[in-house]
């Protein structure tokens, strides 16, 4: 039961596409997929967040889209054989719904900080971003 409420809670958040920041400097809109335990498939939650993203891209047409994945470490409870295919996937459901894939760039991976042990939804998300000027980032 526990588990479910932690992945009910993930799910809850990964709707709240975008994050309120407390910067002068805009901050780019943050766009979670969760994924469930162990799967390469987009939930319909997961679906939505990627066409808003698209829809928001092309709204933003001068802006790139970032990716961001799931660390390749392995670790307690987290498959990084997982990673790879699901930053794929969030890829191409963003070229099939109409963002360019010369606009997509992969920049550093986000659950280095995050110990999977104790959150291993963080480990389980890829998040996209729209930005000015990519920083350290590489082709997918």
């Amino acid at each position: 039961m526990r588990k479910f409420a932690i992945v009910l809670a993930a799910l809850c958040l990964a709707g709240c596409a975008s994050f309120g920041w407390r910067s002068s400097a805009p901050r780019p809109a943050v766009y979670v997929v969760f994924f469930p335990d162990r799967t390469v498939t987009l939930t319909a939650n997961g679906d939505k967040i990627v066409r808003d993203a698209a829809s928001a891209a092309a709204a933003r047409s001068t802006e790139t889209v970032e990716i961001t994945g799931p660390s390749t470490r392995v670790a307690p409870g987290y498959d990084p054989s997982l990673a790879a295919p699901r930053i794929k996937l969030v890829q191409n459901a963003l070229v099939a719904d109409g963002v360019s894939a010369d606009r997509i760039v992969m920049a550093s991976e986000t659950t280095d900080g995050v110990n999977v042990k104790s959150d291993p939804s963080g480990a389980q998300r890829v998040e996209i971003r729209l930005v000015e000027k990519p920083a350290g980032v590489s082709k997918p």
